[in-house]
């Protein structure tokens, strides 16, 4: 399906700025926003939940029912060659399933690949034909994480651009999962670390094999993991999620289903049944009725704080962090030392 971008993501709107209900802000005398009691035309994208950074103030579309308090800024899709190199799209009837396809670095996330899901999300959000999306690893690992080897790269290279862009690029790949009103269900075949973590938090359903495992070990890297800091603690409440960022800890598939972080947990050799079970029910119910049952819910959850990750992944923390793993990477993939034998081994006895 060839999608034009340009026409479909952006719907132009009159909106009218106020301040929040019962605030001493809701007075346009008093608040601080410029535009606040003001029409002002606003680019606003259904896809992506767009909304303009006007401080407490919301915007009442004159045209729509959407209320929305701003939090982010307007979200653009990316410029991605298709096909994609590391992912896979496929479409079957009503349901889009993207793997990552990084298998043999169990599906860690580069750039590309942060870019490639977002445009892929976007595109199954503007295509009618399809309601639901599942995604899924290649291979025997759901993901790693980020690719720290980027990381350390630039940092290497001093770009402190390229660092800031990286953080936007997974921060508007999260942020699209969350905004976008089509059902996401993830499969988590295996370990789920960092930003494999991240996905599966995402994801309105996630669904486990007994095999899976779930960790968020940045912090060992010297970073933050913003996104787990704020959402999290939604999941599985503030003790626990203190505990998984604090220590590090692996966790099971049990004990993620069993805090909440999972919708299910199934036999390994089951999980595609499974979630084919699951897929069928949620195309039982009506596409607008479910968008805004996820909308709503996620409207509940704490804003990531996309300063708070560019401070992390910048700082010289995260550089050692990083630095120790990409030595750490070509130690374990360097070829064994052979022992060459000396002159006096090779004289006859």
């Amino acid at each position: 399906m060839q999608v034009d971008f340009a026409a479909l993501l952006q719907i132009k709107l009159t909106v009218t700025v106020r301040g929040e209900a019962g605030s001493a802000q809701d007075d346009r005398n008093t608040c601080p926003n410029k535009y606040c009691g003001k029409n002002v035309a606003l680019w606003w994208s259904s896809v992506n939940d767009s909304r303009l950074p006007l401080a407490t103030c919301s915007l009442i579309s004159s045209r729509q029912d959407f209320v929305f308090a701003n939090q982010h800024r307007p979200i653009s899709p990316p410029r991605v060659q298709l096909p994609y190199e590391e992912l896979i799209y496929e479409t079957k009837g009503p349901v889009v399933r993207l793997t990552l396809n990084r298998p043999a670095k169990l599906n860690a996330i580069t750039q590309r690949l942060y870019r490639e899901l977002r445009h892929a999300f976007i595109r199954a959000e503007l295509d009618k034909a399809v309601e639901v999306i599942v995604l899924a690893g290649a291979g025997r690992a759901f993901c790693a994480g980020g690719d720290l080897t980027e990381v350390h790269m630039m940092h290497e290279a001093g770009d402190g651009i390229e660092l800031a862009i990286a953080a936007d690029n997974s921060s508007a790949t999260f942020r699209q999962m969350e905004n976008m009103q089509k059902p996401i269900v993830c499969i988590v075949n295996g370990l789920a670390h960092a930003a494999g973590f991240v996905l599966a938090m995402q994801a309105d359903i996630s669904i486990a094999s007994e095999r899976a495992t779930f960790r968020l070990p940045e912090a060992l890297r010297g970073m933050s993991d913003v996104y787990a800091a704020c959402h999290l603690s939604s999941f599985i409440g503030v003790a626990r999620t203190k505990y998984l960022l604090l220590t590090c800890d692996e966790i099971s598939a049990q004990e993620a289903f069993d805090w909440g972080f999972v919708a299910r947990i199934v036999p390994h050799d089951r999980l595609e049944a499974e979630t084919e079970i699951v897929v069928r029910k949620i195309l039982e119910t009506q596409p607008a009725a479910r968008g805004w049952n996820k909308l709503l819910v996620n409207r509940t959850l704490t804003p990531f704080d996309a300063h708070a990750l560019k401070e992390t992944i910048g700082s010289g923390e995260t550089m050692a962090g990083t630095q120790s793993f990409s030595a750490q990477l070509r130690s374990e993939n360097s070829p064994p030392r052979v022992a060459m034998p000396s002159a006096r081994d090779e004289m006859p006895g």
